[in-house]
């Protein structure tokens, strides 16, 4: 993870393992520390299923990262480590409720939003066909979406947002899929 970092430093100009380590390692991924690297790795819920969608238009990493604030309010530092903290815990523990209330981020989206056209009715247009969150997937333009495997169609959350986004002449891609195992060695 540590080597994978230095490409996501040529690519962005930060040293991040945000990308690297759950490719590598499947699953939910916490950076701990980077010095030394320590990398926690979560089993997700069975059922938490995932949407990505991709909207036709960039958003350069390097800009969306100079974005994040500097000077944050403490009640907003607050809500943000409890939300985060919720997000780890209804991972571990299977939640999807906890997940769903902990899938707030009152920092870094609304400061990239204007980065992202249509993000928030985007993210309504998810809900509205299933999923139980929606949010910013990096720096975007991704948006994600969350559901419940058990209770909706991980498709139609898709096709939702697809139209949503050709709706406003912007072409979209989507994926449905789950949490992914990471890297393994298939054969010698």
């Amino acid at each position: 993870i540590c080597c994978a970092s230095f490409g996501e430093e040529a690519s962005s100009g930060s040293r991040h393992a945000d990308n690297a380590a759950p490719a590598l390692m499947g699953g939910f991924t916490i950076i701990r520390s980077y010095e030394p690297m320590d990398v926690i790795r979560i089993e997700p819920p069975k059922n938490l299923g995932i949407v990505a969608s991709l909207p036709e238009f960039a958003v350069p990493t390097r800009e969306a990262r100079m974005r994040v604030p500097i000077n944050v309010p403490m009640s907003d530092v607050v809500h943000q480590v409890g939300h985060a903290s919720s997000l780890v815990a209804g991972m571990a523990m299977g939640d999807l409720g906890m997940i769903a209330r902990s899938i707030k981020d009152v920092i870094v989206e609304p400061a990239r939003a204007p980065l992202v056209p249509f993000l928030k009715e985007a993210e309504r247009t998810a809900v509205d066909a299933g999923a139980f969150a929606s949010f910013l997937g990096g720096s975007g333009p991704c948006i994600a979406a969350f559901y419940d495997m058990e209770k909706a169609d991980g498709l139609e959350i898709a096709e939702a947002m697809q139209r949503f986004y050709e709706g406003h002449g912007v072409e979209c891609f989507c994926w449905v899929t789950t949490w992914g195992e990471g890297c393994k060695l298939v054969e010698l």
